[in-house]
């Protein structure tokens, strides 16, 4: 169950992203709590996990912050929300696939001369292909 919330909060926060280069904030916080109370559900070790996944979107956070912004902050607070769910080695795992989907459509988006080096692309979408992915691998169980 907890594999679908995931997977329709985050296509739906994709969209939107892809739309409006934004994480619409209230739903990775809709998630966040959802998550944590599915953890709690789980008992001490479901907590720990959940609250380990978080550190990945702390970390984006952290960046974001020194960057001024050249990482999206939404970005961070999404990633918290799925490491809650995912806990910290399988959303760190979902973190380096997107990066490295985002890398091809980039290079793919220079090559073709369709984009600058200061071209931006939404994260979110990516996240949720690379989710997608891990998901039909059988990673996410």
């Amino acid at each position: 169950m907890k594999w679908w919330i995931l997977f329709i909060g985050l296509m739906g926060v994709a969209i939107w992203d892809w739309y409006k280069k934004e994480i619409y904030l209230p739903v990775p916080a809709s998630l966040a709590v959802v998550g944590l109370f599915y953890a709690m559900g789980k008992g001490a070790l479901g907590m720990k996990a959940a609250l380990l996944g978080i550190l990945p979107g702390v970390v984006l956070l952290g960046i974001s912050f020194v960057t001024g912004g050249e990482v999206g902050e939404g970005d961070g607070w999404l990633l918290a929300a799925m490491g809650i769910y995912m806990g910290p080695k399988l959303v760190f795992v979902l973190f380096l696939l997107s990066a490295f989907l985002i890398m091809l459509v980039g290079v793919g988006l220079l090559l073709c001369k369709k984009g600058k080096r200061k071209t931006r692309l939404p994260w979110a979408p990516f996240a949720w292909c690379a989710y997608v992915i891990l998901w039909s691998g059988g990673i996410l169980v």
